[in-house]
Order: structure tokens, then C-alpha cells, then sequence
């Protein structure tokens, strides 16, 4: 008997470093750029008080935005332009998933977020972002913009194109 407790204790330690293993494993999976070093082009101050102003722009997406930060909150409005469906031959947007990154003074990506996101054959091309308040996380210094989709030509053989562009640039 005093054998088959000591069995089921070796079996119950392994099963715990086993799920605490997993646990560790799929943190980088959830965030997998947190702590990475951001590109100067898309660490972006936050300056406090405001509102302030800018545009963010890639050659698919652009955001022109306006922000107020106050201490450790950042009241975030916008206007959200896709060229890849407008100014291309791409009718459907499948997916889209805008999000804000939060990062620290070293040029580090603490955190991000999604700012706004579309799913399943959207025709729409521009997008208002109403005024969102986002608690900043601790540390943050600057702030950036990411995306990634997927848009489509209608009809069941049309093209696709991905569309991803990272915090790290």
C-alpha cells in the first residue's frame, strides 16, 4: 500500500511540472513579442496632457489619431483607412485586427492591445474609432501600431492578400 502512494505523489509532481511547463510554453504564444525591442519608426512618444496628434501610416493601413494621456490612462480617437481594399482590386475585407502597443523607455514592447478589429466580408474601407480609454500599463513611455488581416477579391476563386506588420516593425 505504502508503494502505490508513493507512485500516485511521483505521478501528481510530475502532472504539476508538466502543466507549469505549458503554462511557461504559451505565454509566448498569447504575447510573443512582449520585452522585444520595437523599431524607432513605430515607438512613438506619449506625451502627456493633449490632445495631440498624428498619423501613423503604412503602405496599407493608415490611422489618424488624436490622444490624450493622463498619467496612467490614454483616451485614444481615430480615423482608420485600409488602401489595400480601397486602392486595390480587393472587394472583401475577411479580417482585420488593429491594435496599440504600449512601450517602455528602452524601446521595449510592454503590452498591446486591440484598438479595433472587423471579421467575415466587410465591403466598408474606412473606419471611425470612437474615443477609447485604455489603462497604460506600468512604464510606458511610448506607443505604437500593428495590424494584421486578410482581404479578398469577391467571388469563390478571388485573390487573397495577408496583411501583417508587426510592433517590431
Amino acid at each position: 500500500m505504502q508503494l502505490k502512494s508513493h507512485f500516485y505523489n511521483i505521478i501528481r509532481i510530475l502532472l504539476l511540472f508538466v502543466f507549469v511547463g505549458l503554462l511557461v510554453g504559451c505565454q509566448s504564444v498569447f504575447n510573443p513579442y512582449e520585452g522585444k525591442a520595437v523599431k524607432a519608426h513605430n515607438n512613438i512618444p506619449l506625451l502627456e496632457g493633449g490632445p495631440h496628434q498624428g498619423v501613423w501610416e503604412t503602405s496599407e493601413v493608415s490611422f489618424k489619431y488624436s490622444f490624450v494621456r493622463n498619467s496612467d490612462k490614454l483616451e485614444l480617437s481615430g480615423d482608420l483607412a485600409l488602401y489595400a481594399a480601397s486602392h486595390w482590386t480587393y472587394e472583401l475585407i475577411d479580417n482585420l485586427f488593429f491594435r496599440v502597443s504600449f512601450i517602455d523607455s528602452d524601446g521595449k514592447l510592454i503590452d498591446s492591445r486591440v484598438l479595433w478589429s472587423t471579421v467575415y466580408g466587410n465591403y466598408f474601407y474606412q473606419w471611425n474609432l470612437k474615443q477609447r480609454t485604455l489603462d497604460l500599463p506600468p512604464n510606458t513611455a511610448a506607443r505604437g501600431f500593428s495590424y494584421m488581416g486578410r482581404v479578398r477579391e469577391a467571388g469563390s476563386q478571388g485573390t487573397e492578400l495577408n496583411l501583417w506588420h508587426s510592433p517590431l516593425g
